[in-house]
Order: structure tokens, then C-alpha cells, then sequence
């Protein structure tokens, strides 16, 4: 006999015994605990005998990582970094598929870890971005904004580079 086993991290409340649940990633990942527990992976193993001894399971990445790589005018520093998304995704651990939650959420600015040499990151659900989505505040408290001439395709499982130049 073949046992199922499916496994995620973070660990969430809300998927407590169930096999499809809603994730949501933290509004402030500049703090290194939110940004990890934003990370969503999942694993799942279908072929395990009843009599097997150990279970491998190899997590994957299951959401999209933005990287924006900013460079400000002279004399200016970065104070934050926040990119506008929705923040809530629909789990299945059989399918061990991640899907944007349409409904009943809004897009809202999402704070970025900053990782080092003008980077910043996010993990956050699948999804298009379109108009004003990247806000940048530097330590002056001056305002940059980047819009996107095309709508910003956040592939799932993959990392999205994006350059941002505000001194043009």
C-alpha cells in the first residue's frame, strides 16, 4: 500500500489539517521573519510504501520573488521600498498548485527586504501589476514612483529582476 504525504512551510493556522487553504504573505517583509515567513514552499510524495523506513519530500518555492534593483539620484538614500499587490493566494497541496486569490482583496503596498547593493525583495503571489506598483521613499522623505509601461508579469516559482533608475 502507497501513502500520500504532503507537506508546507511556513507553518499556518489556517491550513491545519486541510489540503487546500488561503496563504497570505506579510505586508512588512523588511523584517527578516516576516520575509521568510512570506516564502512559501511545498512538497508532496505519492510513492511512499507503508513499510518504508524514511520520506523525502523536496520543497520548491511555490510564489514569485520580485528583486528591484534601485538607483537614486546623488546624495539620495533608500529609506523603504514597497511594491503595490495582492498578498493572498489559494493553497492545493495535491495539486501542490498556487493561485492568486481574485476575490475580496485589494492590491496594497508590500514593504521589501532589503538584501544588500541597491536590492530589495518580496515574495508575493502570481500576478500582473500594472500603473504606479513600486513606491520609494528615501531617507530625506522625498517620494519616487515607478510605473510600468506594460503591465509586470510575476511568474510563480521564478525570480523576477526589475531595474528601477530614478535619476532620470
Amino acid at each position: 500500500q502507497e501513502l500520500n504525504f504532503y507537506s508546507y512551510y511556513p507553518y499556518t493556522e489556517a491550513a491545519n489539517g486541510k489540503l487546500k487553504f488561503d496563504f497570505t504573505v506579510e505586508q512588512d517583509q523588511s523584517i527578516v521573519e516576516a520575509y521568510d515567513k512570506s516564502d512559501l514552499l511545498l512538497a508532496s510524495n505519492t510513492t511512499v510504501t507503508n513499510d518504508a523506513e524514511c520520506v523525502t519530500l523536496q520543497f520548491k518555492h511555490k510564489l514569485s520573488m520580485v528583486e528591484f534593483e534601485i538607483k537614486l539620484p546623488e546624495g539620495e538614500e533608500v529609506k523603504t521600498v514597497e511594491v503595490k499587490a495582492k498578498r493572498t493566494a489559494e493553497v492545493d497541496l495535491i495539486s501542490q498548485t498556487v493561485t492568486l486569490k481574485e476575490t475580496g482583496e485589494e492590491a496594497e503596498f508590500i514593504l521589501c527586504s532589503a538584501v544588500g547593493d541597491g536590492k530589495y525583495r518580496a515574495c508575493v503571489p502570481a500576478q500582473s501589476l500594472s500603473g504606479k506598483i513600486i513606491r520609494i521613499i528615501t531617507k530625506s522623505n522625498r517620494v519616487y514612483w515607478y510605473k510600468s509601461g506594460m503591465p509586470l508579469q510575476l511568474i510563480a516559482e521564478t525570480v523576477i529582476p526589475v531595474a528601477v533608475d530614478c535619476t532620470k
